[in-house]
């Protein structure tokens, strides 16, 4: 037998046991079983004596031995006695800007039924993160769109917001319409600034004074990308080649947004949706509806729904970061990641470790959990040169959010978004519940003095609120004193201030995405009582308070007609 083949000994899901009787391969190879149609599989863990199965060494070398293999295929067409062949490199993911428009699988096969494409170059799929001090922290709050986020819970370009829920509380709704305000209508976002900081020790970026941040302002919808500047040929050429596949897009100018010596000036957005674990329905509906919009052209998506093996599952997700990598290292392009579901990449995980008969960790859950939760985030940091804004859908397992595989995400997380069955019951939507829900970047430095104070301010209204409300189930609202009642009534209004049309929810999406700055003084506003004589109900799924006017006659205050959205 070669040196470089293996036989297999065992099969059990999609597990499969291969003995290796010269060199051992490295942890993350692929391999190769000729026999059975070429079927590809990733070596993964060690089958020796040892119950806790260690990964072998990143380099090959010594004898082999029993090694536990993942198959990315099927495999009913493996038996006993099959010949593995060696490849002696690592799983690879097909990269370039072909990608963007398209819907592939974990091989960089496309799904959409639009044709093969030609890509020129394939990264590994597992590998390090960048080196520490070659990151960058931009410190610049990103805009959503969605009014409860951008008030009370801000994501900051370049950081990662978790959205979590049980089933049917609207996480997959609340993601999709985020990607539809950042990404845009027309593929193409308008340009804002940030200022980077060196993530390493000093606190000093290298080349301060010619890096930065370039993103998409979802508030400005419609509006178009301005003329390309570039650095060098390489990414010259590049862009040529985006704005010959993208020929509708315009080049409008965005003056306002230009900072001297910004090196990504004009640079458009681009983003990544990685399907893990979730209904292909969901998937092909996001893809119909950008379509639809225009955006398709600025989206990949990578697609391994929950009717895969949990291995090509549990891959799907760093194929998906391998391309992020690409487009923020080799196009120069910001990118927006999306990731639904990270708790599928778990499970996925979790079930991989069961097939090896790995001693389970807290919940049942493997004793990688944390290390593959690192392996994966980690990667999703931004450089000088662009930067990496992450979203992710975490399903919690019967709304317990102290699961152990919803609790390994949230120390990676710059704003966590809690989603509530019980607000979602009320037909509060999106079903954010306000107090559970945190970020980071409510800071008065990112967001400013007023913004902080208001929010901070809003939060105690709804925290005392919440204690009356318990007074109220009892004896009545009536029964309050005059002061509690004021303030009882103002945080309702409040609450049905942060309701919201969501444009992927069929809605007519007509209701305009406010700038931060017009909410901020919106809530100011009604915090002071302003529209203390307008009835709670009026504050129901509108846009700005601006639509609460004055009656011509009578003194009193009246809303238009709004509709309900459809979710």
């Amino acid at each position: 037998m070669k040196q470089d083949t293996g036989t297999i000994i065992g099969v059990e899901g999609q597990v499969v046991e291969v003995n290796f009787s010269g060199q051992q391969p490295a942890a993350d190879e692929v391999v190769v079983v000729e026999e059975a149609d070429k079927a590809r599989m990733v070596v993964y863990a060690t089958a020796g004596e040892n119950p806790i199965r260690q990964a072998p060494s990143m380099t090959a070398g010594g004898q082999g031995g029993r090694y536990y293999c993942v198959a990315l295929e099927r495999v009913e067409t493996l038996t006993r006695g099959m010949t593995v062949e060696r490849t002696n490199e690592g799983m690879k993911f097909p990269v370039g800007r072909e990608l963007l428009g398209r819907a592939v699988n974990v091989f960089g096969e496309p799904e959409d039924g639009d044709g093969e494409m030609r890509t020129l170059e394939r990264w590994l799929t597992k590998k390090p993160a960048s080196p520490y001090d070659s990151q960058a922290i931009i410190e610049k709050v990103m805009p959503t769109g969605i009014k409860v986020l951008d008030f009370f819970v801000p994501m900051s370009w370049g950081g990662k917001m978790g959205l979590f829920g049980g089933a049917g509380v609207g996480k997959t709704m609340l993601l999709r319409e985020m990607l539809h305000n950042l990404v845009g209508e027309t593929g193409s976002t308008r340009s804002t600034r940030g200022t980077p900081k060196s993530a390493g020790a000093t606190g000093q970026a290298k080349g301060m004074e010619s890096t930065g941040s370039t993103e998409g302002d979802p508030s400005a919808a419609g509006r178009r990308t301005g003329a390309r500047r570039t650095q060098d040929d390489h990414v010259e050429r590049g862009r040529q080649a985006d704005l010959m596949s993208l020929s509708r897009l315009s080049s409008e100018g965005s003056e306002d947004a230009r900072v001297e010596g910004d090196r990504l000036d004009g640079q458009k957005t681009v983003s990544v949706y990685a399907g893990v674990g979730e209904r292909s329905r969901e998937g092909q509906e996001l893809y119909a509806a950008l379509k639809e919009s225009g955006a398709l052209p600025g989206v990949a998506f990578i697609l391994g729904e929950m009717g895969h093996n949990s291995a090509r599952r549990f891959m799907t997700a760093f194929a998906a970061v391998t391309l992020a990598e690409y487009l923020r290292d080799a196009m120069k392009k910001n990118v927006l990641f999306f990731m639904d579901n990270m708790f599928r990449f778990a499970q996925a995980g979790n079930e991989l470790s069961t097939l090896m008969n790995t001693i389970p960790s807290e919940d049942g859950y493997q004793a990688t959990l944390e290390s593959e939760m690192a392996s994966l985030h980690e990667r999703l940091s931004s450089n000088a040169d662009a930067v990496i804004s992450s979203v992710e859908a975490i399903y919690v397992p019967s709304d317990d959010l102290l699961d152990q595989g919803v609790q390994a995400v949230f120390p990676y997380l710059d704003s966590m978004v809690i989603l509530s069955r019980d607000v979602y019951q009320q037909g509060l939507l999106p079903a954010v519940d306000i107090l559970r829900s945190t970020s980071s970047s409510l800071d008065p430095e990112l967001v400013g003095e007023k913004h902080y104070e208001t929010a901070l301010e809003a939060r105690r209204v709804l925290k005392e609120a919440e204690r009356l409300s318990r007074i109220v189930s009892l004896v009545g609202e009536a029964e309050l004193a005059p002061s509690d009642q004021l303030l009882y009534q103002r945080a309702q209004k409040l609450r049905n201030f942060m309701t919201q049309r969501f444009f992927v929810s069929g809605g007519d999406g007509s209701a305009p995405r406010l700038p931060i700055e017009t909410l901020v003084d919106d809530v100011a506003d009604l915090l002071k009582g302003k529209y203390d004589t307008v009835s709670a109900e009026k504050f129901l799924y509108i846009g700005t308070l601006k639509e609460i006017v004055p009656k011509a006659q009578g003194g009193s205050l009246v809303t238009a007609r709004v509709e309900r959205a459809s979710y």
